[in-house]
């Protein structure tokens, strides 16, 4: 299935005038640690599959479904016999979409969607992975375009119940919704001002809310503290930086909103494993290393 890897960074081989491919796998063989920049999405349909990412393992059941972020560092493992889809997908042209940026942001790295743990939608998304392998095998008219509408729909989806779980039943309707229009607006923000010094009291104040209660609905919503969640944002543009050959550590730093390379280099350690110029060596040569 890997066809081109420098290193551990897999360039997709995607079709002519495309940028999705549909595997409908029923290799043996296992496939080392990579990397690229595409979403992947992995469902066994017969037998079961198994998904490395840094010290997390998850083992997929049939019908289980794995979302592996952009610029994850993953390696697979297959049984003897067995059947999966693997959808991997170029998903650059959405990121106009403010929703879809907070949404992949507060997916990161990986999503594991089974029937246990997400009952509510898990059939529903097994029916659009089943439609979306389905129009790639038509190759009929418009099928990328209708693969991509299916993708939107599953990330709405998966948005959509992960927003509704994060809010107290004992919440008013309306306040349900006004409280999640601030959290995406809130999450629009830092998107876009995530290389600034944005502070807590700042992004409160805009939210018209104290720095208290601020954060309270911020880890309500979110599952993770605002500070987290902005950090999270950097490092995952500054891993994005690093991949390009000619940009030097402190220009990251600054490019990605840390004021001191130090607090960079610790910030990075914490969320990959490894500082960035270890990541950045092992992206060049392959070396075998902690990042995630």
């Amino acid at each position: 299935m890997i066809k081109t890897l420098n290193g551990i960074k897999e360039t997709v081989d995607f079709p002519i005038n495309s940028t999705i491919r549909v595997y409908d796998n029923v290799q043996e063989d296992d496939y080392p640690l990579h990397w690229h920049t595409s979403l992947e999405i992995i469902m066994p349909i017969d037998n079961i599959y198994t998904v490395y990412c840094g010290e997390d393992v998850y083992v997929l059941n049939e019908g289980d479904i794995i979302f592996i972020s952009p610029g994850v560092l993953h390696r697979l493992t297959s049984p003897d016999s067995g059947r999966r889809y693997i959808i991997i997908a170029d998903l650059s042209q959405l990121d106009s979409m403010n929703e879809f940026k907070s949404l992949a942001a507060l997916l990161y790295p990986v999503v594991h969607v089974t029937s246990g743990n997400s009952s509510k939608i898990h059939e529903r998304l097994q029916r659009l992975i089943h439609g979306i392998a389905f129009e790639y095998e038509s190759e009929a008219l418009y099928h990328d375009t209708i693969i991509y509408s299916k993708l939107i729909s599953i990330y709405s989806i998966i948005g959509r119940n992960y927003a509704l779980a994060k809010i107290p039943q004992q919440e008013s309707s309306l306040k349900q919704i006004e409280n999640s229009q601030i959290f995406l607006s809130i999450c629009n923000y830092i998107n876009e001002h995530f290389h600034e010094n944005i502070t807590l009291e700042q992004v409160a104040a805009k939210a018209g809310f104290s720095k208290f209660y601020f954060s309270r609905i911020f880890k309500q919503y979110a599952d993770i503290s605002f500070y987290q969640y902005l950090n999270r944002k950097r490092i995952m543009h500054a891993a994005s930086l690093l991949m390009e050959p000619d940009i030097t550590v402190s220009e990251v730093a600054r490019r990605s909103g840390f004021e001191s390379i130090s607090a960079f280099i610790r910030m990075f350690k914490i969320h990959k494993g490894c500082t960035p110029s270890e990541f950045k060596e092992m992206e060049a040569y392959g070396r075998n290393n902690p990042c995630t």
